[in-house]
């Protein structure tokens, strides 16, 4: 059975209206802005369950297989609305509110569980990506230190050798007046 934190799990359950007579079927729940809080259903209803209804989520009883809301049937009909989208306007949710003469604890827009859920696996993707770049900067960070440090010991090295070399030409030059020929000539 769908829990009531989850709501959203209830969709597809039974819409009982106010005189316990089935109005459709739960097909979305929309949330205030914080997520958290259920303002809208929509609920599908009529032949083949292709008309629409907004209801809002205030007063609803939960059962074991259905959703009671405390409206009538005309009501819920005149909230019929031609399309639902994963968001709805501050307006919208504000003429759903009118219309059942209601104050809804949220003023602004609301959205859809499957536009949060979509958003929060979009985070998490978001955030996964982004530890991994940090994972593969941090790795480019140790290699370029690593190059940063051999580059200094063939610097060094380097300067060793131009000093060894230096000091050559110089014990050479001291013992025979002339430098040694260069590797090569």
């Amino acid at each position: 059975m769908p829990t009531v934190e989850r709501i959203e799990t209830w969709c597809g359950q039974d819409v009982l209206d106010s005189a316990g007579e089935k109005a459709g079927r739960l097909d979305e729940v929309f949330y205030d802005a914080s997520g958290q809080e259920p303002v809208l259903f929509s609920v599908k209803h009529g032949m083949l369950g292709r008309q629409v209804s907004l209801v809002p989520a205030a007063e609803v009883v939960l059962s074991h297989d259905y959703l009671r809301v405390p409206y009538s049937a005309e009501q819920i009909s005149q909230s019929q609305t031609s399309s639902v989208e994963d968001e709805l306007s501050g307006e919208q949710v504000a003429a759903i509110a009118a219309l059942f003469k209601l104050e809804l604890p949220a003023s602004g827009p609301a959205y859809s569980a499957s536009l949060i859920e979509r958003r929060r696996a979009e985070a998490e993707e978001a955030n996964r990506r982004a530890q991994e770049l940090e994972l593969e900067a941090q790795q480019r960070a140790a290699e370029l230190e690593e190059a940063r440090r051999r580059a200094g010991a063939a610097a060094e090295e380097a300067h060793a050798a131009e000093r060894a070399r230096e000091q050559a030409e110089a014990a050479a030059s001291q013992i025979g007046g002339k430098p040694p020929p260069a590797s090569g000539e």
